[in-house]
This record gives structure tokens, sequence and C-alpha cells, in this order.
């Protein structure tokens, strides 16, 4: 993150505004009280991942859980929900290219979609990941805020995307039984091509505790306005381990004393 030239702006980035509908139509939130990621500071050390498209199979763990989810802009001083509705319930793994709402900054019909994907990696081990993606009728990406585009506050400089109960105490993504974070957030940032323009860890920006996974992105180009900028997708990425319960584990060491037994009867 850049450090000069940025507490100003960060300080204005802080400012808590009142909840309500703006001129424009726009729903305005309380600001993210976290880390402003500069897109101009190149795509970063985080994991390079592909954009997911659709899910990966049906699994017990986190598939069937709800969760709120929320796509963003921000001039200086306000943060904007530009999606109608704003904050969705989403059931996590039931499709991809699930219509979350409009695109308030666009004049003809485009939408948010959300998309999401949980990967086995083995040995208890499970990726979850949500994307949030502004789309047109075919499906094909297209830029979050466009040409032209600008808040009653001001140009929009940064993009945002909330889960879960980051500014608000809203539903997060919890895995089912008992599981341990591996790790922590990360996100990226793709343009409409489906190539990464960012990623990195989530930092302080990540609200993730024993209740499930939550957090915000918020991204921009050196505090300058991003109308049509190429930035089409945000996907937020958790990693956890499975923590086999007590009776799975009796079970296991039930087999296991049986199959000593086989052994010992046998020689």
């Amino acid at each position: 993150m850049r450090r000069n030239g940025w507490f100003a702006a960060c300080a204005a980035f802080l400012t808590v505004v009142l909840s309500g509908i703006t001129q424009a139509g726009l729903v305005t939130t309380d600001l993210a009280q976290g880390t402003y990621f500069d897109l101009n500071q190149g795509p970063g050390d985080g994991p390079m991942l592909e954009l997911i498209s659709g899910n990966d199979g049906p699994s017990t763990f986190v598939t069937g859980d709800t969760y709120n989810i929320a796509p963003l802009a921000q001039s200086a001083s306000t943060a904007y929900y530009i999606s109608s509705p704003t904050q969705v319930t989403h059931t996590f793994n039931s499709g991809a290219n699930k219509l979350h709402g409009d695109n308030l900054l666009r004049s003809t019909v485009n939408n948010f979609v959300v998309s999401e994907q949980l990967t086995n990696l083995g040995g208890g081990m499970w990726r979850a990941q949500v994307a949030m993606r502004s789309v047109d009728a075919n499906n094909a990406l297209l830029r979050w805020v466009p040409t032209g585009a600008t808040s009653p506050t001001g140009n929009f400089v940064a993009w945002r995307l909330d889960l879960g109960d980051f500014a608000a105490p809203l539903n997060k993504l919890t895995p089912a039984g008992s599981w341990v974070q591996v790790g922590t957030g990360t996100f990226q940032v793709f343009n409409e091509a489906g190539t990464v323009l960012l990623s990195n860890t989530m930092g302080a920006n990540e609200t993730s505790n024993a209740s499930g996974f939550s957090g915000v992105v918020l991204v921009g180009i050196g505090g300058g306005n991003i109308a049509n900028f190429n930035m089409a997708a945000m996907q937020m990425t958790f990693e956890y381990r499975q923590i086999p319960e007590p009776s799975a584990l009796g079970l296991l060491g039930l087999s296991s004393m049986g199959l000593a037994f086989i052994r010992r009867r046998y020689r």
C-alpha cells in the first residue's frame, strides 16, 4: 500500500456517514475502517487464481450455508451500495452466475451476479471462494463503474465488496461442523478479460473468526476517478481444515484396534 500522500485520503475514508437514500437513488453506508489497496502497485504478491465460474460439486462442508454480500463504490467521503437490492442473502454452492441485483450505475439493465466454488485440497483441507461480477445479458464481464458515473458526493475513487459482518452485523460464510481457518483470507481483482489485476491478503480488512468468514475488499487507483476503469470482478478466498468429530475419531480407533488384532491372530 502507498504510504506517501495517502494519510489524508484514508482519513476521509474513515468518515462515518448517515444511512439513507441519496438524490441519485444510491443507498449510503458506513465507510470501511480497513486497508485501502492501490491497483497502481501491480498484481501484488498473493496467489494468482483464475476467476471462478461455477461450483466444484456437492460437499457437506459449507454447501447450503447462507451468507450476505454486497458490491459498493466509494467517493472520498461516502460509500454507496451500487446494486438493487443492496445486501443479498445467498446460499453457498447453489449455482454459478446467481443473480444478485441490477447495477444501479448503468442506464441499461445490467446485473451483478455471484459465483462460488468449493475445492477439496485433500487431507481435510478445503478452499471456499466467492466472486461478485458485473455482467451483461450474456454473462460477459462488464466494468463495475461505467464512463461518466459519479456519486452525489463526487467522483468514485474506490471499489468495495463486503462479505458477512465487516460493516454491519450480517451473516458470515460458515463451514459445517468443527473447523479451523488455515492462513488468512485473500482477494483477487479481475478485468473484463478475467485477467488478475491484483491479488493480496485481506489483512486488517478480514473479520473472520470462529463463527465464520467475513471481511471487505477496498481497492482504488491512487485516489483517481475509477469511472470506466477496467475492473469487472472481485473474489474472496478462504481456506480451512475440517476437524473430525469425536465419534469419527472413535470409529477410526476401533478400526485400528481391529486390524491390529487380526494381524496378531494370523501371525
